[in-house]
């Protein structure tokens, strides 16, 4: 029978006069000590009873995978003790917490929350990740004086950078996606809830990962294949993804109702929620002219239309 070295079955110190062994080792030494008792009744009587035999077999099993024979075994925290099976299967296994796991630079992962404020191509990523998340620049003449021309530096993550994003698990191809990175204060990633989707994203506390691609062509990749406004629909039927849910058509049909009409102050401020607030808006003819002139609902949805 082979034995496993005391490298993969350590001892735990507790203190200086206590230890605690590996649930391996122990098992180890229950097969020897009904073993030595087998050698024994032998040496003695020439016989030895079912009952030891038994018991040696289920050992021996249990050593291999605890769970075949339902053994009673515990340990000092009146836990079961785990065969060789039980350390290589499972998400905290061999295999998968440790062979299958791999730790890769140039990411990060926080809770998501929403944000209707950021365009559907914008994720609003935390100031305090950009310490970790650094993207490759090469330095220019007119950037850096004492810098030589083609010099690469590593600098944080700024507004405006390629980031990819990704929510598991990845069931489909949109489950990771390109966006553009605004840095905001706070400990949440953030992003409009129109692409919650394609990522099956609920904001129920769940967690996302950010990846920042760290050359140009890797970048120029991920915008062309990857970008939001490129993956609006599903390769497979069709379908819209990207999409306003749930109180955005619900605003959109209260604004856009029949006989509803704005006086200017308010259509510009709805007019204003539409993008971005800084660029220019052609303002239509007000349809109804009084001692001040009212918008209808009709010059707002039209706005809207020549925003997108």
């Amino acid at each position: 029978m082979p034995v496993p070295p005391p490298v993969i079955r350590p001892s735990l110190i507790i203190d200086e006069s206590q230890s605690k062994e590996d649930d391996l080792s122990v098992r180890l030494c229950r097969i020897i000590e009904i073993n030595d008792t087998i050698k024994k009744k032998k040496r003695r009587d020439k016989s030895v009873d079912s009952e030891d035999w038994n018991a040696l077999q289920v050992e021996v099993g249990a050593f291999i995978d605890s769970d075949v024979y339902g053994d009673p075994a515990v340990n000092d925290n009146q836990e079961s003790l785990a065969g060789i099976k039980q350390r290589l299967k499972g998400l905290e296994g061999r295999f998968r917490g440790s062979l299958s796991g791999k730790y890769v630079k140039f990411s990060g992962r926080t809770v998501i929350s929403p944000d209707p404020n950021l365009s559907i191509t914008e994720v609003a990523i935390p100031e305090k990740m950009t310490s970790g998340l650094t993207s490759v620049k090469i330095k220019r003449k007119e950037l850096a004086h004492e810098l030589k021309c083609g010099d690469i530096v590593q600098r944080r993550l700024e507004d405006g950078d390629v980031v990819l994003i990704n929510k598991q698990p990845s069931t489909h191809r949109m489950s990771i996606m390109c966006h553009k990175a605004r840095i905001i204060p706070g400990r949440t990633m953030r992003f409009n809830q129109s692409v919650c989707k394609p990522y099956n994203a609920r904001f129920d506390g769940g967690v996302m990962t950010i990846h920042v691609p760290q050359t140009e062509k890797a970048r120029a990749e991920a915008n062309l294949l990857m970008g939001v406004e490129n993956n609006l629909c599903t390769s497979a039927n069709g379908e819209i993804l990207v999409a306003s849910p749930q109180d955005f058509l619900t605003t959109s049909f209260l604004i856009t109702r029949k006989d509803t009409f704005y006086d200017r102050a308010t259509f510009c401020l709805i007019c204003s929620y539409m993008g971005d607030a800084m660029e220019h808006i052609d303002m239509p003819i007000p349809a109804v002219i009084k001692s001040f002139g009212l918008e209808s609902n009709f010059l707002a949805s039209w706005c809207a239309q020549m925003q997108m």
